[in-house]
């Protein structure tokens, strides 16, 4: 189904020394909750509080192209399998194993990684595209100048040697403003799962008076079935 519940915590070097920001996602239907916490910014006079609160982002683009299409519901792919965009390693400059570990008790085989910035961009928008979350021109040169900003994108992640999926993830981002690092830890794959909404949630597109529009960092569609991408 589309459920989906991550975690975020990352050490982000900042002139002062270093932040540790979280993200909390819930993904549930075509709706992602959200929360931010511990994550320096300041309010703002007469707009809406950004930390502490759970929002949450409707994609109604990808809900209204679905209801337009006479695919039925069964042929829908709403479960990104990272192997089918990754497993001919094109958006990876290094990738290569250097030792085993167990993760939760899951034996795994630990690879680093870099990847190509450019690569990686064109592979978002593949996914977002045959995800259901159609993106436009405009939204697509966004999201490449957004990238342009990254200077690297490095790190490791710890593949179950038995069910091939990824079950921790470590990424060190350094770009042209801030260094980011990043411990995503999956756990629980392919358990039934049924979310809750976080109580008092708000729409984050009326809370800030936004148009729809495609935010790629968020799962959306995803079940959290995150395959290894070799």
């Amino acid at each position: 189904g589309k459920e989906a519940k991550s975690d975020i915590v990352a050490k982000v070097e900042v002139p002062a020394g270093y932040i540790s920001p979280e993200v909390n996602f819930i993904t549930i239907g075509n709706k992602v909750y959200f929360r931010i916490s511990k994550f320096p910014l300041p309010d703002v006079s007469n707009q809406p509080k950004i930390q502490d609160v759970w929002y949450y982002y409707e994609d109604k683009k990808g809900e209204e192209n679905k209801k337009q299409s006479n695919v039925n519901e069964s042929s829908q792919n709403w479960n990104i399998d990272l192997k089918k965009y990754f497993s001919d390693g094109k958006i990876f400059k290094d990738f290569k194993k250097i030792t085993d570990e167990n993760v939760s008790g899951v034996a795994c085989n630990q690879y680093t990684f870099e990847l190509d910035i450019n690569k990686l961009v064109d592979i978002i928008i593949q996914m977002a595209n045959e995800n259901g979350s159609l993106i436009t021109e405009s939204e697509k040169a966004e999201l490449k100048d957004g990238f342009q900003e990254i200077n690297s994108i490095k790190g490791s992640v710890l593949i179950g040697k038995k069910d091939k999926m990824v079950h921790r993830a470590d990424v060190y981002l350094v770009s042209k403003e801030i260094t980011v690092d990043i411990t995503l830890r999956i756990s629980e794959i392919n358990q039934k799962h049924a979310f809750k909404e976080p109580d008092g949630a708000k729409s984050f597109q009326d809370a800030f008076n936004m148009e729809d529009q495609l935010l790629p960092i968020l799962p959306l569609g995803s079940d959290n079935n995150a395959r290894s991408p070799i």
